[in-house]
Protein backbone atom coordinates (compact mmCIF):
# COMPACT_ATOMS: atom_id res chain seq x y z
CA UNK A 1 0.00 0.00 0.00
CA UNK A 2 1.15 3.29 -0.75
CA UNK A 3 2.41 6.07 1.35
CA UNK A 4 -0.01 8.33 -0.22
CA UNK A 5 -3.06 5.80 -0.49
CA UNK A 6 -2.20 5.51 3.17
CA UNK A 7 -2.43 9.38 3.90
CA UNK A 8 -5.78 9.37 1.51
CA UNK A 9 -7.10 6.93 3.83
CA UNK A 10 -6.34 8.30 6.99
CA UNK A 11 -7.58 11.85 5.77
CA UNK A 12 -11.15 10.24 5.17
CA UNK A 13 -11.01 8.49 8.32
CA UNK A 14 -10.32 11.80 10.13
CA UNK A 15 -13.31 13.43 8.14
CA UNK A 16 -15.80 11.43 8.81
CA UNK A 17 -14.49 11.00 12.61
CA UNK A 18 -15.11 14.62 12.39
CA UNK A 19 -18.33 14.54 10.88
CA UNK A 20 -19.72 11.93 13.20
CA UNK A 21 -18.25 13.84 16.32
CA UNK A 22 -20.39 17.35 14.66
CA UNK A 23 -23.61 15.18 14.21
CA UNK A 24 -23.66 13.75 17.69
CA UNK A 25 -23.13 17.19 19.17
CA UNK A 26 -25.66 18.62 16.89
CA UNK A 27 -27.93 16.13 17.74
CA UNK A 28 -26.79 16.66 21.61
CA UNK A 29 -27.31 20.64 21.35
CA UNK A 30 -31.27 20.10 19.45
CA UNK A 31 -32.08 17.51 22.25
CA UNK A 32 -30.49 19.74 24.59
CA UNK A 33 -32.89 22.66 23.31
CA UNK A 34 -35.97 20.73 22.78
CA UNK A 35 -35.95 19.82 26.20
CA UNK A 36 -34.95 23.39 28.10
CA UNK A 37 -38.05 24.36 25.37
CA UNK A 38 -40.36 21.85 26.71
CA UNK A 39 -39.22 22.75 29.93
CA UNK A 40 -39.44 26.40 29.23
CA UNK A 41 -43.11 25.91 27.81
CA UNK A 42 -44.12 24.23 31.12
CA UNK A 43 -42.96 26.22 33.26
CA UNK A 44 -43.43 29.82 31.31
CA UNK A 45 -39.85 30.51 31.86
CA UNK A 46 -38.44 31.66 28.70
CA UNK A 47 -34.83 32.57 29.96
CA UNK A 48 -34.11 28.77 30.66
CA UNK A 49 -34.58 27.95 27.09
CA UNK A 50 -32.82 30.84 25.75
CA UNK A 51 -29.77 29.69 28.33
CA UNK A 52 -29.70 26.17 27.37
CA UNK A 53 -29.79 27.04 23.36
CA UNK A 54 -26.91 29.32 24.11
CA UNK A 55 -24.98 26.41 26.57
CA UNK A 56 -25.64 24.16 23.69
CA UNK A 57 -24.41 26.32 21.28
CA UNK A 58 -21.39 27.35 23.26
CA UNK A 59 -20.53 23.69 23.57
CA UNK A 60 -21.23 22.76 19.63
CA UNK A 61 -19.19 26.10 18.34
CA UNK A 62 -16.05 24.65 20.58
CA UNK A 63 -16.21 21.11 19.88
CA UNK A 64 -16.34 22.27 16.14
CA UNK A 65 -13.69 24.55 16.75
CA UNK A 66 -11.64 22.43 18.04
CA UNK A 67 -12.38 19.42 15.60
CA UNK A 68 -11.65 22.20 12.83
CA UNK A 69 -7.58 22.86 14.82
CA UNK A 70 -7.09 19.11 15.03
CA UNK A 71 -8.05 18.59 11.51
CA UNK A 72 -5.75 21.61 10.49
CA UNK A 73 -2.40 19.62 12.60
CA UNK A 74 -3.53 16.55 11.01
CA UNK A 75 -3.34 18.38 7.54
CA UNK A 76 0.03 20.20 8.57
CA UNK A 77 1.27 16.79 9.97
CA UNK A 78 -0.22 14.92 6.67
CA UNK A 79 2.08 17.66 4.33
CA UNK A 80 5.23 17.03 6.62
CA UNK A 81 5.05 13.70 6.08
CA UNK A 82 4.43 13.68 2.44
CA UNK A 83 7.92 16.08 2.18
CA UNK A 84 9.33 13.66 4.85
CA UNK A 85 8.51 10.48 2.40
CA UNK A 86 9.28 12.45 -1.03
CA UNK A 87 12.84 13.21 0.47
CA UNK A 88 13.15 9.52 1.33
CA UNK A 89 12.10 8.43 -2.15
CA UNK A 90 14.90 10.70 -3.55
CA UNK A 91 17.55 9.43 -0.91
CA UNK A 92 17.27 5.72 -2.07
CA UNK A 93 16.79 6.29 -5.73
CA UNK A 94 20.03 8.06 -5.28
CA UNK A 95 21.85 4.86 -3.17
CA UNK A 96 20.04 2.70 -5.61
CA UNK A 97 21.98 4.19 -8.34
CA UNK A 98 25.35 4.03 -6.38
CA UNK A 99 24.75 0.44 -5.81
CA UNK A 100 24.01 0.18 -8.91
CA UNK A 101 27.35 2.09 -9.83
CA UNK A 102 29.55 -0.29 -7.33
CA UNK A 103 28.29 -3.64 -8.67
CA UNK A 104 29.40 -2.06 -12.64
CA UNK A 105 32.76 -1.08 -10.83
CA UNK A 106 32.80 -4.85 -9.07
CA UNK A 107 32.07 -6.49 -12.65
CA UNK A 108 34.85 -4.43 -14.35
CA UNK A 109 37.39 -5.14 -11.55
CA UNK A 110 37.01 -9.20 -11.77
CA UNK A 111 37.26 -9.13 -15.40
CA UNK A 112 40.06 -6.95 -14.94
CA UNK A 113 41.66 -9.21 -11.88
CA UNK A 114 40.41 -12.82 -14.13
CA UNK A 115 42.97 -11.64 -17.13
CA UNK A 116 45.88 -10.63 -14.64
CA UNK A 117 44.97 -13.97 -13.90
CA UNK A 118 44.76 -15.94 -17.43
CA UNK A 119 48.17 -13.57 -18.28
CA UNK A 120 50.36 -14.87 -15.44
CA UNK A 121 49.06 -18.74 -16.00
CA UNK A 122 49.36 -18.33 -20.18
CA UNK A 123 53.73 -16.91 -18.96
CA UNK A 124 54.22 -19.44 -16.19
Amino acid sequence: MSTDLLVEILLGLITAAIAFSAFLAASRANRAQAQAATAAAHASAVTVDAEAYQRARELYESAIATLTSQTDDLHRQVADLQTEVSRLRRQSSDLQEEVNSLRDTNTVLRHQIRTLQNGQHGEG
